[in-house]
């Protein structure tokens, strides 16, 4: 059970460290896209309120959606990885499975609430066809943040550099470079929502002009969910773990 304990708290931890840097960028491309601000504007907005603000902001709409976003996708990566590790079985099918599951609710739930609520269409629906295309999204950043590195890793190792090198910088890498992909689908998404009668020309022309802006801060948002956060939920699961268990002997 105390076990079961850390691995939660680090994920809490983690998951608090990189909220407000990925619900800046989350609030910013949704005004973007929507075309009610500008992604400076809403990034300056929001960082004067985290810095100058921080108690309000803590109970800020985004902050705790996210938050509890990440709360729940660490923790099932991480209890997957206790159980697994336990059993002594591999984690590739049961973080798929679980980690995906944890992260595609609560984003998906996320990604409906912020698009009528930042996009000025309150009361508005997200619609089927957005959904799909946000899935998709999430099944392939899910791969990018907690397979991919893994991989990376180990023919960084092979490489000829150090395991913790190999893993720190795979783990910031993968997630990042998977938005030259991710990004162009999640703007799909939104313009899908923002634009239902647009024809394909003129959705292809709006995300070719968000592209390369929204691409950049969207490789920051990733670089803090799951480059920094991820580097810090494995470096507490390492040292409270194993320091319980040496405490323990």
């Amino acid at each position: 059970i105390s076990t079961i304990g850390l691995e939660t708290f680090a994920a809490f931890v983690s998951a608090t460290v990189v909220a407000p840097v990925v619900a800046t960028v989350d609030v910013a491309v949704v005004e973007n896209a929507a075309g009610r601000n500008t992604l400076q504007q809403s990034i300056l907005r929001s960082m004067n309120s985290i810095v100058f603000s921080p108690g309000m902001y803590a109970r800020s709409f985004e902050f705790r959606w996210i938050s509890g976003i990440y709360l729940s996708t660490y923790a099932a990566n991480n209890l997957v990885e206790l159980f697994c590790g336990l059993k002594g079985t591999s984690t590739v099918l049961p973080k798929l499975i679980f980690v995906t599951l944890a992260n595609m609710l609560t984003t998906m739930w996320k990604d409906a609430a912020f698009a009528p609520r930042f996009g000025g269409k309150i009361g508005e629906t997200v619609g089927i066809p957005t959904h799909i295309v946000w899935t998709f999204r999430n099944v392939l950043t899910m791969a990018a943040a907690f397979e991919v590195p893994a991989l990376l890793a180990a023919r960084l190792r092979k490489a000829g550099f150090s395991g913790g090198v190999s893993t720190n910088l795979s783990q910031f890498l993968s997630p990042i470079l998977g938005q030259l992909v991710l990004t162009p689908i999640h703007l799909l998404g939104l313009d899908l929502f923002n634009f239902p009668k647009a024809n394909w020309l003129e959705r292809a022309q709006r995300i070719k002009g968000l592209y390369k802006y929204n691409t950049l801060v969207r490789m920051v948002r990733m670089g803090g969910a799951y480059g920094i956060g991820g580097v810090t939920n494995n470096f507490l699961r390492r040292n409270l773990i194993a320091k319980t268990h040496t405490s323990g002997k």
